[in-house]
């Protein structure tokens, strides 16, 4: 059989064309013809592996993952075009702020060992203030940096390279996860983040690691997906909190020994990575935990407002209220998890942690923010509110430099209280999307079993008329297949289908 060929006219609204059900894709669609029309013959391929779905009928992923791996690439280069002074001029002085070319990498090379090209953690004095993972790459990286003036420029160059890279990975990532609405991925690469904070600082590493992660989970990898969300934890904390949902769900699923052997993979690869770099690069590996553990209130986070009106929160307070919001955020999730009628989206709940972790940080630098992009994707989003999430993150990242820049010639400066306000914006903009995540959880109705129609609202193959697309003509159509459809969630992986086996109820 073929691993993919036509099925005859597909109502769009069916198969995950966004102009079909996006209002403001499809006005946007006008400039390049209008929106697909109902009468448009539409490929699907079936959806492949061992799994529930396996008879599913879905749009090919790797072409729509080509395109928009080229868009995301794009994306990058106008950030290296949006930072062009800077890669003139240099990093130093306060017209990097005007210029809203700021960076940390050339900080970063020129404070540390990267720049004797010795190891980044040899001494605590001078250690990269990065955690070993992303360390171990930007030390690999300044293995190929030429020496002369402008060393910290070519640095820069070369983690805009590799950011390219890594831009067109997660996109790719994300777009074979979401393998019935791959085109929804674009959310990813035309996001403008890609363009102002890439080239800020290395989150976007970590970023590419937690996609590739959920792919690998999502294609029931539980052993790869370890390994890459234990690299990702080397390179970005959060990455611990992907792993603790992953479980969170696979337990409401009834296969928690899969998560709980992703969860030991992950532990000991991020151990791993953490002994090894400590071993080989010096003692100061731990120094980016104990910087943080000194830092106090800094820009972006909400706690920054006192800071803003004259009140420093102690320090121990901080922290304190930092820690505890892990740990509310794993309750939120939990909750999350395990209440709603209908198991939620792996996506849904870590949008939700994500939002708690930042709004009780110490700080949201202007890049942070970036690891939400794949997530409000994979959750399902609509375009109206990622849209409007961009629109604050972008007029935040203009306001900080602006208020920055003002620490050295107050006359330019924008005023504290303007931005207090794009910050607080900003904040709404991320409390918005944790609304949205948990709103549509919350009132996602409970799957039926096989034998009863569905309800609708379960994604793009939950129309009763498509029943007969699950297997080829004459080929049967098991229950666990149609059990896969009432499951609207393709980063699920192993609980994919399955029915519940904890849930929390009231009353």
């Amino acid at each position: 059989m073929p691993a993919s060929r036509p099925r005859g006219p597909v109502d769009p609204s069916r198969a995950g064309v966004p102009s079909a059900d996006e209002p403001l894709v499809a006005a946007a669609s006008e400039v390049l013809g209008g929106p697909l029309g109902r009468h448009a013959r539409l490929e699907r391929t079936r959806w492949g592996g061992t799994g529930p779905r396996r008879r599913l009928l879905v749009l090919p992923a790797r072409p729509i993952a080509a395109v928009l791996a080229i868009v995301a690439a794009v994306f990058v280069g106008l950030g290296a075009v949006q930072k062009s002074y800077c890669f003139t001029h240099g990093w130093g002085g306060s017209e990097v702020f005007w210029r809203a070319c700021y960076s940390d990498l050339p900080r970063m090379y020129v404070t540390s060992g990267l720049v004797t090209g010795s190891m980044p953690y040899g001494d605590a004095g001078t250690a990269v203030n990065q955690p070993a993972g992303t360390g171990l790459v930007l030390w690999a990286m300044a293995q190929v940096v030429p020496s002369g003036p402008r060393e910290a420029t070519w640095f820069v160059a070369a983690w805009t390279v590799l950011a390219v890279v890594l831009a067109v990975v997660l996109v790719t990532a994300t777009t074979l996860t979401l393998r019935r609405d791959p085109w929804r991925a674009a959310q990813v690469a035309a996001c403008p983040l890609l363009i102002t904070t890439v080239l800020v600082a290395p989150d976007l590493l970590g970023v590419a690691l937690v996609a590739v992660g959920l792919l690998l989970w999502a294609r029931e990898k539980p052993v790869w997906a370890g390994l890459a969300l234990g690299a990702a934890a080397s390179a970005r904390s959060y990455a611990a909190l992907v792993v603790i949902v992953l479980v969170f769900i696979a337990a409401r699923a009834g296969v928690p020994r899969v998560a709980a052997r992703t969860a030991a993979v992950a532990a000991a690869t991020w151990a791993g990575v953490l002994l090894l770099v400590g071993l080989v690069a010096g003692g100061g590996v731990l120094a980016p935990y104990q910087s943080w553990l000194g830092a106090g209130a800094e820009y972006g986070a909400p706690v920054y407002l006192g800071n803003l009106m004259g009140y420093d929160m102690p320090l121990g307070m901080l922290t304190a209220l930092a820690i505890a919001g892990w740990v509310v955020a794993l309750i939120a999730g939990a909750v999350l998890t395990f209440v709603p009628a209908h198991r939620p989206k792996v996506a849904e709940v870590l949008v939700l942690v994500l939002v708690v972790v930042l709004l009780t940080s110490k700080t949201i630098p202007v890049q942070a923010t970036l690891a939400l992009a794949p997530l409000a994707a994979l959750a399902g989003l609509r375009w109206r509110d990622v849209i409007g999430w961009w629109v604050a993150e972008l007029l935040y990242f203009v306001a900080v430099w602006l208020y920055l820049g003002g620490q050295d010639e107050p006359t330019r400066a924008l005023p504290q209280e303007w931005y207090a306000f794009f910050l607080v914006l900003r904040c709404a903009a991320l409390v918005y999307l944790a609304y949205r995540v948990t709103v549509t959880a919350l009132r996602r109705p409970a799957a039926v079993p096989p034998d009863q129609p569905l309800p609708e609202g379960f994604g793009l193959l939950d129309d009763p008329d498509t029943l007969d697309d699950l297997g080829a003509p004459g080929e049967p159509t098991d229950e666990a297949a149609i059990a896969a459809r009432r499951d609207p969630d393709d980063a699920a992986g192993p609980a994919a289908g399955r029915d519940d086996a904890l849930v929390v109820t009231f009353g």
